[in-house]
């Protein structure tokens, strides 16, 4: 037994028992553990005979088990990882375009992440690894709890976030609401029609692992904002890229590089979608909105599903998240370990909605520029360098 505890994630018990065997015997050599020491394989064998009952440590049965909830969980972590989805579009683009697959097919291969996360939740390797993921949470559970207790600390005391939380940050207009007291980032004291306020308390009315504010009117707002943030940022980058493409770089395999356009031009005026000259992407083209549509239901499906069932949502799998619902954390939702380090992590956290909303107004502006002046954003741009005296805002609108 104590050979499953040292890592069933890893599928590398017998060697953690072999470690142990080895430190025991320099202990007993009257040696420091961090002390290299000669020890034969017939030393190692004893002691584990003794502390384990065969000198081959855990049975061949254990190790099966314990290399089958490896590979599970490590099969889980990849289809829920987020560049999984980046990979394996980009895949199942090169094998529509060698293939040519039909509508149904297509709407399977979409649904293959969802399916395969909930099989494997239902097999006796999958309920195994989601047992002992309980089991490991009264470990982590409470360092995560630890974690957080010390991002308030520093939140509150630490100098250089006294401009972004609390009574000393920056408010847009004085004295500001009170009823956001500066817990948010990005709080900026601003709601004039007191569309979050309402009569009941703050963070501390729900396990914090759910979000801030959690259940309350100013949690939803929040939430939704950041949602709605993450998503601007995408949709700002991704409005510009195939314009600058094709009007900077000269990528000529892109059938329709302005944003606004492309719905239009698959509608009516039978363009494929042809990405970098990936024929895969001819799938819109081909198959229709309705196809386009029922793969985005199956491939959001999912991510939405579990977004609302909360934190723990992917914890059947093997995987638990050490944040909270709007923060996630872990190496899935946070690879760099920004977390790691609370000032900087809660800086992030501001530098993130700032700009999401940044996004959000230049979204905006790019459906604003499209409808006055019917071109893409980059368009409009080299207008106004060339001519900025007459492609403005002011001309376009007036004159």
């Amino acid at each position: 037994q104590r050979g499953r505890r040292c890592g069933w994630r890893t599928g590398l018990c017998h060697l953690a028992c072999v470690e142990d065997g080895r430190r025991k015997w320099r202990r007993r050599a009257g040696q420091r553990d961090e002390e290299e020491v000669q020890v034969s394989d017939q030393d190692v064998e004893d002691i584990q005979q003794r502390d384990y009952g065969s000198s081959a440590g855990p049975s061949s049965k254990e190790e099966e088990e314990d290399l089958a909830e490896s590979l599970a969980s490590s099969l889980a972590n990849v289809v829920a990882n987020p560049s999984t989805y980046l990979v394996a579009g980009l895949v199942v683009a090169g094998l529509a375009s060698q293939f040519k697959p039909n509508t149904a097919q297509v709407v399977l291969l979409s649904a293959l992440p969802v399916v395969g996360l909930t099989a494997i939740s239902k097999t006796e390797v999958g309920e195994s690894i989601a047992n002992k993921v309980e089991e490991e949470k009264k470990d982590l559970l409470p360092l995560a709890n630890r974690d957080e207790s010390e991002r308030v600390r520093i939140r509150d005391t630490e100098p250089r976030l006294k401009g972004y939380f609390g009574s000393g940050r920056a408010l847009l207009l004085k004295p500001g609401a009170d009823h956001l007291t500066g817990t948010l980032p990005g709080d900026s004291g601003f709601d004039p029609l007191g569309l979050s306020r309402e009569d009941r308390g703050g963070p501390g009315d729900s396990e914090w692992r759910n979000g801030a504010y959690a259940g309350s009117r100013l949690g939803k707002f929040f939430e939704a904002e950041l949602l709605h943030a993450r998503w601007a940022m995408l949709g700002a980058v991704g409005c510009l890229i195939p314009e600058a493409l094709a009007r900077y770089f000269g990528f000529d395999s892109i059938a329709e590089p302005v944003w606004w356009r492309v719905g239009y031009s698959v509608l009516h005026d039978g363009v494929d979608i042809n990405y970098a000259g990936l024929q895969g992407f001819r799938i819109a083209g081909d198959k229709g909105v309705f196809a386009i549509g029922l793969c985005q239901l199956v491939l959001m499906g999912g991510p939405e599903y579990a977004r609302r069932v909360g934190i723990e949502s992917l914890e059947p799998v093997g995987i638990f998240l050490p944040g909270c619902i709007n923060y996630p954390g872990g190496q899935l939702f946070d690879p760099l370990g920004l977390s790691e380090e609370p000032a900087e992590f809660l800086e992030q956290q501001v530098k993130e909605i700032k700009n999401g909303r940044l996004a959000m107004l230049s979204m905006l502006g790019y459906a604003a520029q499209a409808l006055v002046t019917g071109k893409g954003p980059l368009e409009n741009l080299d207008d106004f360098i060339a001519d900025p005296a007459h492609e403005n805002i002011v001309a376009n609108l007036l004159f």
